[in-house]
């Protein structure tokens, strides 16, 4: 009987359902594996499709497999490697609207000004205090008319740099003052010209007084070379009071290291300004002029018109004693008002006050 279910099905090759059911229908039971395998031999099945069948069912469970491992690894990456938010972000995250692009911007904005502002103070409060005093002058001297306190010898700081003045004396022994308050980042200056009286105020951030003065090595070289002129105002005092008189620059018209107020033992006081005038007794009513006279350098003095008459100025230099008989301090610059030459009392002689 099988004989005869092959010789039908040997012409036309069917599929293994097909043959499995004609098999059955024949034989009244199913075929088994030797059966099977014997078919396949004898080109009855259709043994290429069952087995493409087969591979592609192969390779679709495989891409399948393969994506969903792909996804698997991408899972485990995310967790592991992305960083996990503090608490405080967490709470941000869930609790805060989200901001807009434009809001981003200006909170980062705002919080680099912040830090370089916290960075300009924390090096301010690190520079020593002359270098501090130095920058606030060189500051002064940049955006003010009165630069005479870059020329002068000597600058003082009384109180403290965050709330006092600064002081000086130009080259014709004028005082100046200015008065400097500090409050955060942003410093007040606050100027009165003794002379005519007029105020001027100014300001400045301290930031830009770091980023303008303290950033090349040519302005730092100045600062320090500011800095080296800071004194004490005792010592300010002290060197005005004991600078000499310069006989050669008086004949020859500069009349500067002569310019101050000058005082005696017994209280009286001649106070010269600059342009050769001068006044007594701080009474600007009582005035006259100097006239500058080519004398000897052995006896130098100067004609005096006005208040004191008509008589001359004798002038005498640190360690120069009156030929005619001395009884000052000669360690120190004198002036005498006198009609003629003679040794005159210690307290005739006026010194610096």
């Amino acid at each position: 009987m099988l004989n005869i279910i092959y010789k039908n099905l040997e012409q036309k090759m069917i599929s293994k359902k097909e043959w499995k059911k004609s098999f059955k229908n024949v034989n009244g039971r199913e075929p088994n594996y030797q059966e099977y395998q014997k078919a396949i031999s004898e080109g009855l099945l259709k043994e290429d499709i069952v087995k493409n069948k087969n591979n592609r069912s192969i390779i679709t469970i495989g891409v399948i497999l393969g994506v969903l491992l792909v996804i698997i690894i991408v899972i485990l990456l995310t967790i592991f490697l992305y960083p996990k938010p503090t608490n405080g972000e967490s709470s941000n995250f869930y609790n805060e609207p989200p901001q807009s692009s434009s809001d981003t911007s200006i909170s980062t904005s705002g919080s680099s000004l912040s830090n370089d502002l916290s960075e300009s103070l924390t090096e301010w409060s690190n520079l020593s205090l002359n270098n501090q005093i130095a920058l606030l002058v060189q500051a002064y001297a940049g955006s003010s008319s009165h630069t005479s306190i870059l020329s002068a010898d000597k600058i003082a700081m009384a109180d403290n740099v965050d709330n006092g003045y600064i002081q000086w004396y130009d080259s014709s022994h004028n005082q100046h003052k200015l008065n400097v308050r500090i409050k955060g980042n942003t410093v007040t200056y606050d100027y009165i010209d003794s002379l005519s009286n007029s105020n001027e105020q100014k300001t400045i951030e301290i930031s830009s007084i770091l980023s303008i003065y303290y950033q090349s090595a040519n302005n730092k070289i100045e600062i320090e070379n500011i800095a080296s002129k800071i004194v004490a105002p005792s010592d300010l005092e002290k060197n005005e009071t004991n600078k000499d008189l310069n006989i050669k620059d008086i004949f020859a018209g500069d009349i500067s290291s002569l310019v101050g107020e000058w005082r005696n033992g017994k209280g009286r006081t001649i106070t010269i300004n600059a342009d050769k005038t001068f006044f007594v007794n701080n009474d600007s009513s009582r005035t006259g002029n100097l006239t500058i006279t080519d004398v000897s350098l052995d006896n130098p003095y100067l004609n005096v018109g006005g208040a004191l008459g008509y008589s001359a100025l004798a002038l005498f230099k640190i360690g120069f004693s009156n030929p005619a008989g001395d009884s000052s301090d000669i360690t120190k610059a004198r002036i005498l008002v006198t009609q003629q030459a003679g040794d005159y009392p210690a307290d005739e002689y006026y010194y610096r006050s």
